[in-house]
């Protein structure tokens, strides 16, 4: 018997690797912090204010502070009122019980 299924859009785990996972997601999640963001931009024209270099391909890059005036805008990002996400893919399945399981082999196979 497989140790995880998926039904529906949860992941039912056994029960002591449900407690494990659990906790290394809690933990992992404690990391994932603002705070703790690296952000990089990457374009040529940044070369002139490149301080290092990278020394296997020779790229130039800069390493700074992220300044205060960002996080206060990255604590209360504006809303987008046109921002909206995309419609569900039709083509990914969300059922994934068996349509007509008395369905025989020669019949299947006339769908390719």
């Amino acid at each position: 018997a497989p140790e995880n299924y998926v039904i529906g859009h949860a992941l039912i785990l056994d029960w002591p690797v449900a407690g494990l996972v659990s906790g290394q997601v809690r933990s992992l999640l404690q990391w994932l912090q603002p705070e703790r963001a690296s952000q990089m931009a990457i374009a040529k024209s940044f070369d002139n204010i490149a301080a290092e270099v990278e020394p296997i391909y020779g790229t130039r890059f800069n390493v700074s502070a992220v300044s205060t005036e960002s996080w206060s805008r990255w604590q209360s990002p504006p809303k987008l009122p046109d921002y909206v996400p995309p419609p569900p893919n039709p083509y990914i399945a969300r059922d994934f019980a068996l349509k007509n399981p008395q369905v025989t082999a020669a019949e299947r196979a006339e769908f390719g």
